[in-house]
């Protein structure tokens, strides 16, 4: 059984029982910049922080899409703790490889997916944020009848 969306604003070093949930976005930018969850340094779950970052751009091939729901996965984990080797993916780094949200602008050259579509998608790192910018190809439209959570656990765990 999933655990329940957790909404993260307004956390700090959130606990390994609520990283361990589904972390819930609303997707909307506040001040100047963004809201992300990540990492500025390898360690445990102590390291995990929200912080403040700059908004994404759509570049050509690219969509930016307003984050809705993340799914965390081990490699999330391995990624964090500096288990793939102390060089990859050392911060700060925004945390997450899945996401689910709405399009919110397209990049040049993108013709499968519009402005407001639901998607659901993955990336390299980097989707624990309100905002992310990824390649078009990497993103599908949420089936009719799927919610945001149910949505997020799908793209990597498909793979594999």
């Amino acid at each position: 059984m999933w655990p329940i969306p957790l909404h993260v604003e307004g956390t700090k070093n959130p606990s390994d029982e609520q990283l361990n949930q589904w972390v819930h976005m609303d997707g909307r930018l506040r001040g100047p910049g963004m809201r992300a969850l990540g990492y500025t340094k390898h360690g445990g779950i102590e390291q995990i922080e929200v912080f403040e970052t700059q908004p994404p751009r759509a570049g050509w091939g690219r969509v930016v899409v307003d984050v809705h729901s993340i799914a965390l996965n081990p490699l999330d984990y391995r990624f964090r703790r500096g288990e793939m080797g102390p060089d990859l993916m050392a911060g700060p780094r925004i945390t997450g490889c899945d996401f689910s949200g709405t399009i919110a602008r397209v990049g040049a050259g993108v013709g499968h997916v519009s402005v407001g579509d639901r998607v659901m998608g993955m990336s390299r790192w980097g989707t624990a944020a309100q905002q992310i910018s990824v390649r078009a190809n990497k993103v599908v439209k949420i089936p009719e009848g799927l919610d945001d959570s149910t949505a997020a656990t799908i793209p990597l765990v498909a793979l594999t």
